[in-house]
């Protein structure tokens, strides 16, 4: 950990906001050290026994539970057959204990989602106050596409009306949680499969809808203009996943390679932009995602922020790099 201090930032501290795994981790160990105890420990004591999550616990086991277990599934797209719907397990790893290792339950997170929104655990008891939780749902950095964050939180307005999410996967699962505090709302939406994402919004926003009133107001397309649209073309790499913006004839097509799923990937997909300046996909499994061009530390635009991460221009073809060094580095065979 102390060898972090001397990796150089993509960006200098503080210019721009990227979704980050590691700081979460950093955090773990502060807090580890400050508790004096495993931070699965501390989240037992102080977070699962009290909010009564009972069918919630830490396993980094190289198997999955005998029992009680919803195996994960990967992405299948076009031609692809229901023979290839094979369930799939991939372990937990110890290092992501407080950023994704939790097991949990609809009925378990429906708990911590009440938690969040009157902080009190299963007996009444106030864990947190109203001004903390508030705090940490307050939008407070700028981040993808006109939305911000919070404290872990990403916070979307409704035209006055704060509403704080976060989504999660591990391959072959995605998950999705919801709050609207002003109306005493929350969503949860578990998913058994590499392509959660496409469901999980869609019917937070239907419940969302039926529940408060609000309706998505999410950007649309406006054209396809090329003085929007050529500088985000060329190729960006990411840790395990690139994207390609190509230009054909008088269209331009998103293209993305994960190393996670042995190339099932969605077909390639045309692209528009925004009134904002963005470019948006408007067809296939990742249609109304939105990306944005970012200038890197020389004032170059070589950065891509898509899916809250981001990319960084590079040479190659789309489905070349490395994940030397990453979690997912695996020894040769």
């Amino acid at each position: 950990m102390l060898q972090a201090a001397y990796v150089e930032q993509l960006y200098p501290f503080g210019q721009t906001w990227m979704y980050n795994n590691t700081s979460i981790t950093f955090a773990t160990h502060v807090v580890s050290h400050a508790g004096g105890k495993p931070i699965e420990t501390l989240i037992e004591e102080n977070l699962l026994t009290p909010l009564g999550m009972e069918s919630s616990s830490f396993n980094y086991d190289a198997t999955p539970p005998a029992e009680n277990y919803a195996w994960g599934h990967p992405p299948i797209y076009g031609e692809g057959s229901i023979s290839d719907l094979k369930p799939y397990y991939i372990p937990l790893i110890r290092e992501s204990a407080a950023s994704g290792a939790l097991r949990s339950t609809i009925n378990d997170m429906l708990k911590y989602a009440r938690f969040q929104l009157d902080g009190a655990d299963a007996a009444g008891n106030q864990l947190l106050s109203k001004e903390a939780l508030d705090y940490a749902h307050a939008p407070a950095v700028e981040a993808e596409a006109g939305d911000f964050t919070g404290l872990t939180w990403f916070i979307h307005d409704y035209g006055g009306v704060t509403s704080p999410s976060h989504g999660g996967n591990w391959p072959g699962t995605r998950s999705f949680l919801q709050l609207i505090p002003d109306h005493d709302f929350a969503v949860v939406v578990l998913i058994h499969s590499d392509r959660g994402a496409e469901a999980y919004k869609k019917v937070a926003n239907a419940m969302v809808k039926a529940f408060t009133g609000i309706e998505a107001d999410s950007p649309v397309a406006a054209g396809a203009d090329p003085a929007v649209l050529d500088p985000f073309v060329g190729v960006f790499k990411g840790n395990s996943q690139n994207i390609e913006i190509r230009k054909e004839d008088d269209k331009y097509v998103f293209v993305q390679f994960s190393a996670l799923t042995s190339g099932a990937d969605p077909a390639p997909a045309n692209v528009a932009n925004t009134a904002e300046g963005w470019f948006i996909i408007t067809e296939g499994p990742n249609e109304g995602a939105l990306g944005e061009l970012l200038e890197d530390p020389s004032g170059e635009l070589n950065y891509v922020r898509f899916n809250h991460r981001i990319f960084i221009r590079g040479d190659g073809a789309v489905d070349e790099f490395s994940l030397s060094g990453s979690v997912f580095d695996k020894p040769a065979e």
